[in-house]
């Protein structure tokens, strides 16, 4: 039986409702949080940040909360440039930092990042400059269900086209455990991972 798990929180509508066409250097558009069955109950845990690629150095690390009362600084991995053939894309670039940890045993676990820098000019998140991304994925580990990897997305959050006055973006999911996977529009959180005030 195919079991039903979260995906990885993916911060991606609100940066795509800028009417702002001003650049802003350094600021993040979107993000990931993924994990990596090991072995036993070590995971590897990966971030994926959406940033301008000019002008723009990545951040060497980022801190994350593992869940179980852990915290740790997941360095930078490496920076890569999205498809320069997708309009959508330019001037974007993906950054991946990753760590492995050891969870006590089995158990409901939910892994947060707080990123800053996120986009100027979002026009349903007030001072969305001032507010960061909270990023959120929950980790299962039951010796019954089998391994628990997260879900990947094979699109990138920057790729949405545009039917009339819709915003659409289909971000290709993929399960190696072959879960049953569902999508889900949430409100999204912003500093210490609480709700951003004023969101419409």
């Amino acid at each position: 039986m195919s079991r039903s798990k979260w995906l990885s929180h993916m911060v991606l509508a609100m940066s795509f409702i800028a009417a702002s066409d001003r650049v802003f250097a350094s600021h993040l558009s979107g993000g990931d949080i993924r994990f990596t069955h090991l072995g036993g109950n070590n995971y590897r845990i990966e971030v994926l940040l959406y940033t301008k690629s000019t002008g723009v150095s990545p951040q060497a690390e980022i801190p994350i909360s593992l869940g179980d009362g852990a915290l740790d600084t997941l360095p930078l991995v490496e920076t890569l440039p999205l498809s320069p053939n997708d309009s959508t894309c330019s001037d974007q670039q993906v950054s991946l930092y990753s760590t492995n940890h050891t969870y006590p045993g089995p158990g409901d676990y939910t892994i947060t990042a707080n990123v800053i820098n996120r986009n100027a000019g979002i026009l349903n998140v007030p001072n969305s400059l001032g507010q960061s991304i909270c990023l959120k994925a929950r980790l299962v580990i039951d010796p019954q269900l089998g391994p628990n990897s997260s879900a990947r997305f094979q699109a990138p959050q920057n790729a949405v086209g545009y039917l009339w006055s819709t915003l659409i973006h289909s971000p290709l999911p993929s399960d190696s455990d072959g879960d049953s996977l569902s999508l889900e529009l949430i409100t999204p959180d912003g500093l210490s991972c609480a709700p951003l005030p004023g969101y419409i």
